[in-house]
């Protein structure tokens, strides 16, 4: 007893965390089972969606990196979907940008832009990070694929974001930018 005595609090500590940590992927997955009807859905203008999400994320990007920017196109069309869904979407974009980091000195890119030829918003996220194995890029948005499983990873991120722009009728690509890191690219068109 005196020596699991004080080991006790350590170990109950690691039962809570990992209770957690299970109650949050319980959470993501009936999430992603979840159909969003078409009813449920607004005029978004997509740089507001950006800006709520940032302010959400706005502790972790300072403790991610010093170079973090946003390039908001001006005089954006509204699009239709679901505001909260797609904010998600932003979160989960920036929180793989900021995991990506292995230095304050690594940037951070947020860019919208609409594309009138093709009838499309688009948002990027760029990091300057590890990015992304070239074997992977098929993969990433797979329901469990992660490449950061030793460090928490799910697999459940992009998964759930690629589902939510799909319901808005649009696509996420996944990209390895150059020189380093990776680039993430939604696409949201006007009409659906």
């Amino acid at each position: 007893f005196s020596v699991l005595k004080d080991k006790l609090p350590s170990i109950f500590d690691n039962v809570i965390e990992g209770s957690q940590r299970i109650n949050n992927i319980v959470s993501e997955l009936r999430e992603f089972t979840v159909e969003h009807p078409s009813e449920h859905t607004e005029s978004i203008q997509i740089n507001n969606v950006v800006q709520t999400a940032l302010t959400l994320l706005s502790n972790l990007i300072k403790k991610s990196t010093d170079r973090f920017t946003t390039l908001y196109a001006e005089e954006l069309p509204f699009i239709t979907g679901n505001y909260q869904r797609l904010e998600q979407v932003v979160i989960n974009l920036v929180q793989n940008a900021c995991q990506a980091l292995s230095d304050k000195k690594e940037r951070i890119e947020i860019k919208t832009q609409y594309i009138k030829e093709q009838g499309i918003i688009t948002l990027t996220v760029q990091d300057e990070g590890v990015g992304i194995p070239d074997d992977h890029l098929n993969r990433v948005t797979d329901l469990f694929f992660t490449t950061k499983r030793d460090k928490g990873g799910t697999g459940l991120g992009l998964a759930i974001s690629s589902k939510i722009v799909i319901e808005h009728g649009g696509r996420l690509n996944v990209l390895n930018s150059h020189p380093k890191g990776a680039k993430v690219i939604v696409e949201l068109p006007l009409d659906q």
